[in-house]
């Protein structure tokens, strides 16, 4: 359950940092730029903010992925201290339904599978 939590946590922080970097900051900036042209009194400090924001996306982008993806990334590893890496990933391989093209050793404990 913990590795499935790891990697919720990391697609999150990409989607996150994508939104944050991507949406919010390039287009919102451009849109910024675009919106404060088109006004009457055409305002100097307008322009400059959204400029501010297209330089600065690919920063804001990665700190907010890394709010996310640096727990997630610490979930998967204590888990994989614990009990191994093959268990982790296996057991997450199990929580999501996907195929393991490998062999189960005992049927009653589903968990044990050997790639």
């Amino acid at each position: 359950m913990a590795a499935f939590i790891g990697v919720l946590l990391i697609i999150a922080g990409v989607l996150l940092g994508s939104y944050v970097g991507l949406y919010l900051c390039f287009y919102g900036g451009i849109l910024q730029i675009v919106n404060s042209l088109q006004a009457d009194p055409i305002s100097g400090s307008e322009i400059a903010m959204g400029v501010v924001k297209i330089m600065c996306f690919a920063l804001t982008g990665a700190i907010a992925a890394f709010v996310l993806l640096s727990p997630g990334l610490a979930i998967i590893k204590s888990v994989a201290r614990r009990k191994g890496w093959r268990w982790a990933f296996n057991d997450l391989k199990y929580k999501l339904g996907g195929k393991c093209y490998g062999k189960i050793i005992d049927k009653s404990w589903e968990k044990s599978i050997i790639w």
